[in-house]
């Protein structure tokens, strides 16, 4: 089975490979923590990424430790998980 992990009905913690890019230029590359559930009360997918950097440097940088489907888009292609928004795209996948 080609897929990044199965999602169980309580969170999912998994240490995956996460890169970001902010218009277009990379700004991170680590194997870091990331947390996936589902909130039914908003019918949204949510990825909780806690990023190894300092919150001054993330919040400089335009990232944010929750993303979610009802204001980024996700692409899956069975590999990888993109998340977008904005000037920002976040690859998240198991291993570089």
């Amino acid at each position: 089975m080609n897929q990044l992990f199965v999602i169980k009905k309580e969170s999912t913690i998994v240490d995956l490979y996460v890169e970001a890019t902010v218009v277009g230029k990379m700004v991170y590359q680590e194997h870091t923590p990331c947390r996936f559930y589902y909130e039914a009360g908003y019918m949204q997918q949510v990825v909780e990424i806690d990023w190894c950097i300092t919150d001054t440097v993330m919040n400089n940088i335009g990232l944010h430790s929750r993303y979610n489907t009802n204001f980024q888009d996700f692409e899956f292609d069975g590999n990888m998980l993109t998340i977008k928004s904005d000037e920002i795209s976040i690859y998240i996948r198991r291993q570089k």
